[in-house]
């Protein structure tokens, strides 16, 4: 699949609507208190990656968002992508507005993206805050969909600036069953929420000046 979207660029104050959907995606677009930043495009190109990786090393290629680089682990030439990943995505399910796909990763890591395209007069993540419920709590009720869960979400905020980073999250099987019996709220937060979302690893992707699509 080829995405395409729009550079993610912002000038100037935001307007006031816009500093109130970040409020509202705050939890989300700042899971950790100090995120490490993972910047592409500025930086020069990586060395070529080993030959081979131990598989419980091997980290998200997120390649097939046409960013070269790994994240929450190691490169590998092979990079493949689980039958776990494709469950979680066939659970997902298809929404208007909202893409889902698959990524490759090491093995028991079940690895998705979501981008979500939010024209004027919607709300940042009204479509894709539900579907990532639903993923959560499919994955805590299913061992067999692995050890660990890396999500990536992305708003392609349209007809206006779009401050909206790229994140990148994992959790542990743990930390999404304590979610699940804590209580995973259909849409909106609460302080099982703000928990969760403090203990995954979080890692923001720069975006700027590279394009997600051709």
């Amino acid at each position: 699949m080829t995405r395409t979207r729009r550079l993610k660029r912002s000038s100037g104050p935001l307007p006031v609507a816009v500093i109130a959907s970040i409020v509202v995606l705050a939890p989300i677009l700042a899971a950790c208190s100090t995120p490490r930043i993972s910047t592409v495009g500025d930086q020069p190109a990586a060395p070529p990656p080993p030959s081979s990786a131990s598989p419980r090393d091997v980290g998200v290629d997120l390649f097939p968002l046409h960013i070269p680089e790994f994240v929450f682990g190691s490169p590998t030439r092979k990079p493949v992508v689980q039958p776990e990943s494709t469950a979680l995505v066939h659970d997902a399910g298809s929404h208007d507005r909202l893409e889902v796909m698959a990524l490759p990763s090491g093995p028991g890591t079940a690895a998705i993206d979501f981008l979500e395209s939010s024209p004027a007069g919607h709300q940042w993540g009204e479509v894709m805050l539900p579907v990532e419920r639903s993923v959560f709590k499919t994955f805590a009720e299913q061992r067999s969909l692995g050890a660990y869960l890396v999500m990536l979400t992305d708003v392609d905020v349209l007809q206006g600036p779009d401050p909206v980073p790229m994140t990148a999250y994992k959790w542990s099987r743990a930390d999404v069953e304590a979610y699940a019996r804590c209580g995973i709220p259909p849409e909106g937060f609460n302080p099982c929420t703000d928990t969760f979302f403090l203990q995954g690893n979080s890692r923001i992707i720069s975006t700027i000046n590279l394009y997600r699509g051709v």
